[in-house]
């Protein structure tokens, strides 16, 4: 047999392997194997809810059918406002010399706000958030439901009074059959404003404890349910008789917003549901992802309908026969082609600016005309010198509403007069609530 030697070298590797396979030990640490790395699903961004933090109507940008503000997030917001409206109701604060001034136009059916205008002369805020001036006769909207409602009484009922024009003592709340001056039904004295018939009504037929619970289910007390936070219109009944009293009739303890007044009109207008006031369509990121959409309109019962029904009718008569009347009209003819309720409110208070004037009402639907009806409240504060008041600056702007072409010509710069500067009744009347 015979027998062939292998090569010195092959015979060492191969003795080398062996006995590196027979000492496992002496392998380096094999890296251990990480399985692939788990799937992180990112968070979806929590949902926006009002009110909007950042949401500041100042910075709204109205541009061809669009109104629009940024948010700090660098999300956009679409409001609901019609931007001619909006164009012409800015123009026109622009214009006339207001101190401090606030329009809100809310579309009455499903609450979007149409126009949101604000100007104040000296310093920042949106006035129509800010509910620290007083109400003045807007009030008599809150006395004439709790009347209706609590006392049984219509707007036919009939009172007869003395004084109480620009103010109401003890004198003025005492009957004297046979000796009074004048004789007015409810919906006159809210049409006129008279002070002596809402003070004495009051006094006769309801309790402190009874108007300030209706003022407060009526939105007074706490803040307006909206899409940006707004202050708390404020109401406090004395339980003594003349301050119970004065406080019926508007004269103190009660402060609101334009916000709450519009909204309160709209209520009477449908029938005791408030309808909740929104101004944010929807608000998208910058990709155009949808991150907050309207949800349906809401309204709340507030007030029983025949109780809406009644007060609307006394303040038709502000507009057809009482302290509106002129501003509404041109001798006999209407300016406008729709009939408009509302509630004027006028008081001088120094503390608060000056010369205060409110209007506060609706329109109803024109006879043809596709146009929801609207709710509005207008607010002027003056100084010594002042162009027009509340009630003049609702009317024009309804008569925008009314016809675009006139908002079109505002929104433009066309159509205006030169502003006729009026001295004030600063310092006259302090105490005068109409």
């Amino acid at each position: 047999m015979v027998f062939r030697s292998r090569p010195l070298a092959t015979v060492l590797v191969a003795s080398a392997l062996v006995s590196c396979r027979g000492n496992r030990h002496d392998e380096a640490p094999q890296a251990p194997v990480v399985p692939p790395a788990a799937v992180v699903e990112k968070a979806a961004p929590a949902p926006l809810t009002a009110p909007f933090v950042g949401l500041d109507l100042a910075r709204m940008r109205t541009e061809g059918e669009h109104a629009t503000v940024v948010l700090p997030s660098g999300e956009v917001a679409e409001l609901t406002v019609d931007p001619t409206l909006q164009r012409a109701a800015e123009k026109v604060l622009a214009h006339h010399r207001f101190d401090r001034a606030g329009i809100v136009v809310m579309d009455v059916e499903d609450g979007h706000v149409l126009a949101w205008a604000s100007r104040r002369a000296n310093g920042h805020g949106d006035v129509n958030l800010e509910a620290n001036v007083p109400a003045a006769s807007l009030f008599k909207m809150v006395t004439g439901a709790a009347l209706v409602e609590h006392a049984h009484l219509s707007p036919d009922t009939e009172t007869c009074y003395s004084g109480g024009f620009h103010n109401v003592g003890l004198r003025e709340l005492h009957e004297r059959p046979g000796h009074e001056d004048a004789c007015a039904s409810l919906s006159l004295a809210m049409g006129k404003s008279l002070n002596t018939v809402f003070a004495r009504l009051a006094v006769k037929h309801l309790k402190p404890a009874v108007l300030e619970h209706e003022a407060r289910r009526l939105g007074f007390g706490a803040p307006q349910p909206f899409d940006v936070a707004s202050g708390a219109s404020e109401v406090h009944v004395p339980s003594d008789t003349l301050g119970f009293a004065r406080t019926a009739a508007g004269f103190a303890n009660s402060t609101t917003s334009p916000l709450h007044a519009a909204a309160l009109a709209a209520m009477f207008a449908r029938s005791g549901d408030r309808p909740e006031p929104r101004i944010v369509a929807r608000i998208t990121d910058a990709a155009g992802n949808v991150r907050y959409e309207q949800p349906a309109p809401k309204a709340t019962p507030l007030v029983a309908p025949e109780v809406a029904r009644a007060v609307g009718r006394m303040m038709e008569a502000t507009v057809s026969e009482g302290t509106s009347r002129k501003a509404f009209h041109r001798g006999e003819k209407p300016w406008l082609a729709t009939n408009v309720a509302g509630k004027t409110g006028t008081l001088n208070v120094p503390d608060a600016g000056g010369l205060v004037t409110w209007f506060a009402g609706y329109t109803e639907r024109s006879r043809g005309s596709v146009r929801h009806p609207v709710a509005i409240a207008t607010l002027v504060v003056s100084g010594p010198l002042w162009d027009l008041k509340a009630n003049v600056l609702a009317r024009e702007v309804l008569r925008a509403w009314e016809k675009p072409e006139i908002a079109t010509a505002w929104a433009e710069g066309r159509g205006f007069g030169e502003p006729s500067t009026r001295r004030g009744r600063r310092g006259v009347h302090a105490k005068k609530s109409r």
